[in-house]
């Protein structure tokens, strides 16, 4: 076996819109190369493995955009949104899986969606300061929410070893 390797990567391009704001836009990107992977091959008209071997056949690449807006201090109001867009894939996320390999089969015939892809997620939070409000119960008191966005995991809906396609061991 050789020694896996991951190279990453980022462009960000962030601009003021006012004294108290901000913008910015990313790319984060990443690729893994020689990753361990169980490889099996099936016993001759049966369905139980003969052989499986760790092998450094596994790869992955992730790409992303983001999005992300700041404010602070506008008339007591605080706050950031961010907004990712994202993409994983590669030819093997379960550690416990043994991907069977038919001769003249190639490892990249698995390359699909990673188990744990998510592709976009949304979170905000903000902060006001009631003081500002010239209640006179207000004074120190702050009120503030947070919240998450964000799409599924991909479910496989064709396997033997999860027949949820969730992954769980």
């Amino acid at each position: 076996l050789r020694l896996p390797y991951t190279a990453q990567w980022n462009v960000t391009l962030e601009r003021g819109l006012s004294a108290d704001s901000a913008i910015s836009v990313g790319y984060v990107g990443s690729s893994g190369q020689r990753l361990m992977r169980r490889e099996g091959a099936l016993e001759p008209f049966q369905n139980v493995p003969r052989l499986v071997l760790a092998t450094n056949n596994g790869q992955s690449s992730y790409h992303s955009l983001q999005v992300h807006y700041r404010t602070r201090d506008m008339r007591g109001l605080q706050g950031t949104v961010s907004w990712t867009w994202a993409h994983t894939i590669d030819n093997g996320s379960w550690d416990s899986a043994a991907y069977v390999m038919f001769p003249g089969s190639d490892s990249n015939a698995d390359r699909g969606p990673a188990n744990f892809d998510v592709r976009q997620s949304f979170q905000a939070a903000l902060t006001y300061d009631l003081g500002r409000s010239r209640l006179p119960w207000s004074r120190n008191w702050v009120l503030s929410g947070t919240m998450r966005a964000r799409t599924g995991f991909p479910v496989d809906l064709v396997t033997v070893d999860q027949p949820f396609g969730l992954g769980f061991d």
